[in-house]
């Protein structure tokens, strides 16, 4: 499942205003993963980081009236439920196989940073 760039900034955002300390990774590829990447947050407490991610769903699904708005919210839950962890030195990392990030090409990022 591939998040939109809006989507995931949304979620980032979100739980550093929950302030939970963690580190995002949009590259992350764990064991078994075969160099495929996905979505991990490193983080001292990542069952925190992981409470509060479902939160955020929890509510982004609630309050979801954009029509326009193709996420399925019940598949990226069962996505968030398959997390795995790994350790990283001193701190964990969950991660999420099969979740990446949308790639915004050139011109995409340049209309970003315009804006």
């Amino acid at each position: 499942m591939v998040l939109s760039r809006d989507l995931f900034n949304t979620i980032t955002e979100t739980l550093e205003d929950y302030s939970a300390e963690f580190t995002v990774r949009e590259d992350y590829s764990g064991r078994g993963m075969h160099y495929d990447c996905c979505i991990g947050f490193a983080s001292d407490n990542v069952a925190a980081v992981l409470v509060r991610l479902g939160q955020i769903l929890e509510a982004l699904a609630r309050d979801d009236e954009d029509e326009e708005n193709d996420v399925d919210f019940a598949v990226l839950g069962n996505v968030f439920t398959n997390a795995q962890f790994d350790n990283m030195g001193l701190s964990k990392i969950v991660y999420f196989p099969g979740l990446q990030v949308e790639v915004l090409s050139d011109e995409s990022e340049d209309e970003e940073i315009a804006k």
